[in-house]
């Protein structure tokens, strides 16, 4: 791992303390949404505009996320700082998270939650089993482990971070590295990396627990044709594909908050098995699920992590 400059090592020296000496002590003592609100006018700080890597591998971030959200028209120019102000708010309300996540706080994670979101959640869940799409907002992580302590058997279809050689340290990286070793010890992974992904896939939705997966991961030139916010995009098949192959309904999740201080909601919608055969007749299947999560990231930019990389999701 290595830094871009000095301003680089800095910000991350000051944000490393900040995750260190506040936030943690926050996540041990006290609930959301109370511990939300103590992030007030510190939450967005501690990163160079210029030279932090954020979850990315490059240094920049933050200037790629403001150019992403103009080109997407989401908001007004001048208020494009606010947002990226908000979605830092919302990193740093991420790095909190992690920290239930890891010790699987139940009472705090659900807390995380409208209460009524989650109590739909439980009854839509029941004994099913589905294909659970979902999206990279910031509640991605939170919300499958609120679904482990629901006790709905599932697995996470996740890159293996273990094994991801990252070229720029940074402190977000070292939260969710953090996080992840406690959380595999409750939570069950399948990682896209393995020859077998789908194999594993199928087996597990074959043999009675869902599978959670982001219909909006980059890096599938070969992937579906869909739009999102004006762009033409490729994404993953894998959750259009696996219900056809299973049999097996897809659930739409996405979890979003509406303002950093409050508690996530959930957007949830059924889309019965796929019967299509042939990859042109899945395309309206993920159109479908994106023509849903449109809304939900056009009112609630900062919850949503896609601004950094939406740009090379474009075909």
């Amino acid at each position: 791992m290595k830094f871009a400059n000095s301003k680089q090592t800095v910000s991350n020296i000051l944000l490393d303390i900040y995750f260190k000496n506040f936030l943690k002590r926050v996540a041990k003592t006290i609930s959301p949404p109370t511990a939300y609100r103590l992030m007030f006018k510190t939450g967005d700080k501690f990163r160079d505009w210029a030279t932090y890597p954020s979850g990315t591998d490059e240094p920049g971030a933050l200037v790629r996320a403001s150019k992403n959200l103009e080109s997407a028209n989401i908001c007004e120019p001048d208020e494009i700082k606010n947002v990226i102000s908000e979605l830092l708010y919302f990193e740093s309300r991420f790095v909190m998270e992690n920290i239930w996540i890891k010790n699987r706080d139940c009472q705090k994670i659900i807390k995380s939650f409208n209460l009524d979101d989650v109590n739909r959640l439980k009854e839509v869940l029941g004994s099913n089993v589905y294909v659970i799409a979902t999206i990279h907002t910031v509640a991605l992580y939170i919300f499958v482990a609120l679904i482990n302590i629901l006790n709905h058997k599932s697995l996470f279809l996740i890159a293996n971070h273990e094994k991801y050689s990252w070229r720029y340290s940074s402190p977000l990286v070292t939260s969710s590295m953090q996080m992840i070793k406690g959380w595999k010890e409750y939570q069950e992974f399948i990682f896209p990396d393995s020859k077998d992904v789908m194999r594993l896939s199928k087996d597990a939705i074959n043999s009675g627990s869902s599978l959670v997966l982001c219909m909006d991961t980059p890096g599938y030139p070969n992937g579906v044709k869909a739009d999102l916010l004006g762009k033409h995009i490729t994404a993953p098949a894998g959750s259009a594909i696996l219900s056809k192959d299973c049999n097996t309904p897809i659930l739409l999740a996405i979890p979003y908050a509406t303002d950093i201080y409050k508690p996530y909601k959930i957007f949830l919608k059924v889309f019965e098995p796929v019967k299509q055969e042939s990859k042109n007749d899945i395309e309206p299947v993920l159109q479908a699920m994106f023509k849903e999560a449109e809304p939900i990231i056009r009112s609630n930019p900062a919850c949503w992590s896609g601004w950094f990389y939406i740009d090379s999701m474009e075909s």
